[in-house]
């Protein structure tokens, strides 16, 4: 949901949609966000609370665990705008170095290059970089 909300503003600061769009746009995903908190529509589609768990942000959570944490992510995810301000969750916690943070500038959340129209380019991946990065890391933890 917060992708969503977040790509209705990006769309009207770049001037894809008008202001008055993306606010009508956000004003129905939090009408569709209410419905998984609402006893009455869990029971009448119990998918909905799939979106209670799934949408709840687990970082205050994860600031407190004192295993170590990799966080690798793709800059040109939407939402990885969240990932960068995680550090400040673990500091907050005291818990700094649990968290090991590693961007991928310009890499979608598939770690996918994108195209001249910012759509996925499915030929230009790059998760087996991202694993041997990981395992890196693993072997060092």
């Amino acid at each position: 949901m917060d992708q969503l909300i977040r790509q209705a503003r990006k769309d009207a600061e770049q001037g894809k949609i008008s202001w008055k769009e993306a606010i009508a746009q956000m004003e129905n995903y939090y009408a569709f966000y209410r419905n998984p908190f609402s006893t009455k529509e869990q029971h009448a589609d119990l998918s909905l609370i799939a979106w209670q768990s799934f949408s709840s942000p687990q970082i205050e959570k994860l600031a407190k665990m004192k295993k170590p944490i990799y966080l690798a992510y793709g800059t040109s995810d939407i939402i990885s705008e969240l990932n960068d301000l995680a550090p400040l969750y673990f500091i907050r916690n005291k818990n700094e170095k649990s968290l090991t943070m590693k961007p991928y500038p310009d890499l979608d959340h598939n770690f996918f290059e994108l195209d001249d129209n910012g759509k996925p380019d499915r030929t230009k991946k790059h998760w087996n970089n991202v694993f041997m990065d990981f395992l890196g890391w693993v072997d060092v933890n």
